[in-house]
């Protein structure tokens, strides 16, 4: 039977906004609501401290380094002082109209600030803006996706990521209702040179992350019907690419009664609270009525390991983990944030995946050397063969959905 927590805090927010997603920055978290709105919370207390205004239009993004930055369908892209708790920088993004922006990722140590927008007369673009000057973008990728793009994230710098000397310095990570994920070099403006890997799952992607495991990465997606899919994320015989596909039906985590609970769709997927043998990332599902069931795979299928209840009333909406601080944080439809002090549960899930990968982990890192040794012939590879790459990786990438 899976143990049960209860929550350490809980607050409800005055106004009980929806709360869809969590954003850590610095000593607040930062919630998004699907309202212009957004809500920075103490960590400790959980309570709404600071309200920032801004957008005239739901804010659909928020990421955080040094400072949050939030993008929204009003085409703006917002960078907060929060103590002022206004604008200290402002993007619009335009293209001939305004572009709705549906996705935002941040690399402050790029200068490098990048915004996936909606569908606009049959294109969808990614933005990318020099924070030092963005007047305009610096340059745009419009074909990698066909559809309104639902991710963006900067990937870790791994070496298992590494093509050679030569290989991209900064990597991002683009998924799409298109079905599409796309692994993109930053730096390049030349968006056929850009993309590096690419794979089109046939399914609406609603949410996706990278996470590292066995010593490499690895790709997760949810789709908009709660399908869930991960890839390994490796340097191949033509580069960087997107393999080994592993698919998990909805039933497997969902429509199922735990413990007096019915599960009835998933929260997201949390790889940071464990990785089955097989590379199958944690998932959290959600009752409505409001309690989360965390759930590993040690091989043969999804397992509840523990239950979430009693902070929530309603659908939970977004699930943060804080390794450092040893706890969950949980949002939902009722506008109640709440935290969980998990203690030893990370290691309770991921002490089976751990384990089981140490033998791998040596062979993987022996493919690698060999793989980059590989890559010091790839250099030498003629025009025509870049040609025959690209011509692959833009059937793959536009395959029928």
């Amino acid at each position: 039977m899976p143990s049960t927590l209860h929550p350490a805090r809980a607050h409800a927010l005055p106004a009980r906004p929806y709360i869809v997603d969590i954003v850590p920055a610095r000593s607040h978290l930062a919630l998004r609501h699907p309202e212009p709105e957004i809500t920075l919370a103490d960590r400790e207390t959980l309570q709404g401290v600071l309200a920032l205004s801004g957008h005239s239009a739901p804010v659909t993004a928020v990421c955080a380094d040094s400072s949050i930055w939030s993008a929204g369908k009003d085409a703006r892209v917002v960078r907060w002082d929060e103590r002022t708790r206004r604008p200290a920088a402002e993007i619009t993004a335009h293209l001939r109209k305004p572009l709705p922006l549906s996705a935002l990722a941040l690399n402050e140590q790029a200068n490098l600030v990048v915004g996936g927008t909606e569908c606009v007369s049959s294109e969808s673009h990614i933005l990318f803006w020099d924070v030092r000057q963005t007047s305009s973008p610096v340059y745009r990728h419009s074909s990698t996706h066909s559809d309104e793009i639902t991710h963006l994230s900067f990937l870790p710098s791994l070496p298992s990521l590494q093509s050679g000397p030569s290989g991209p310095s900064a990597l991002l990570l683009s998924a799409s209702v298109d079905g599409t994920l796309a692994v993109s070099d930053v730096t390049e403006s030349d968006e056929e040179e850009a993309v590096h890997a690419a794979a089109n799952w046939n399914a609406s992607i609603a949410g996706a992350s990278v996470y590292t495991w066995s010593g490499g990465a690895r790709v997760w997606a949810r789709s908009d019907m709660d399908t869930l899919a991960s890839w390994a994320l490796c340097v191949g015989e033509e580069g960087l690419e997107l393999s080994a596909l592993h698919e998990v039906a909805s039933a497997q985590f969902k429509a199922r009664d735990i413990g007096g609970l019915r599960t009835e769709y998933l929260v997201t997927a949390a790889p940071s609270l464990g990785v089955g043998p097989a590379g199958a990332p944690v998932v959290a599902a959600g009752t409505n009525d409001g309690a989360v069931v965390l759930e590993y795979n040690a091989g043969k299928g999804y397992e509840a390991t523990a239950v979430l209840r009693g902070a929530h009333e309603d659908v939970v909406r977004c699930l943060y983990h804080a390794p450092v601080d040893g706890a969950l944080y949980t949002g939902s439809e009722d506008g109640v944030l709440a935290g969980w002090a998990i203690g030893g549960l990370a290691l309770q899930t991921g002490a089976d995946g751990e384990r089981d990968e140490r033998g791998e982990r040596e062979s993987q890192q022996n493919e690698h050397k060999q793989e980059a040794a590989e890559m010091d012939v790839d250099t030498a590879r003629d025009t025509r063969e870049r040609q025959s790459r690209k011509e692959k990786r833009q059937r793959k990438r536009h395959a029928p959905y």
